[in-house]
C-alpha cells in the first residue's frame, strides 16, 4: 500500500463533513469515517484503478449515502489526497490545491 498525504485543506473538508453527520446521528458519523477511510484505502492499494479526471487527478466516490468524493494524484510513489468534497457543491473548486504543497 502507498504512502499517502492529505492537504490541510482537505482535512478540514472531512472533519466538517465528519461534524455535520455526527450532529445527526453518531452512527451516521461512524459510517461516514469509515467509507472515507475505505476511499482513501482503496486510492493507496489501487491507485491506478479510479476514474481519471485527467491531469493525472483520479476520484474515488464514497457509498451512499455519502455524495463526498476524494479526489487525489500519485506523486512518485506517494498518493496526495487534494479534496474531500461534495459532488454537487462547485465543481473544481480544489484545483488551485495542487500548485501547492503538501
Amino acid at each position: 500500500m502507498r504512502p499517502y498525504k492529505i492537504h490541510p485543506a482537505a482535512q478540514r473538508e472531512a472533519r466538517e463533513a465528519f461534524r455535520r453527520y455526527n450532529a445527526i446521528s453518531p452512527e451516521l458519523g461512524a459510517r461516514f469515517r469509515a467509507e472515507l477511510r475505505l476511499a482513501v484505502t482503496f486510492a493507496r492499494r489501487f491507485p491506478d484503478a479510479a476514474v481519471d479526471m485527467g491531469e493525472g487527478t483520479r476520484r474515488v466516490l464514497l457509498r451512499r449515502p455519502f455524495p463526498y468524493a476524494v479526489w487525489y494524484t500519485t506523486a512518485s510513489a506517494v498518493v496526495v489526497v487534494w479534496a474531500i468534497g461534495h459532488q454537487h457543491r462547485e465543481p473544481g473548486y480544489w484545483i488551485g490545491r495542487k500548485n501547492a504543497s503538501v
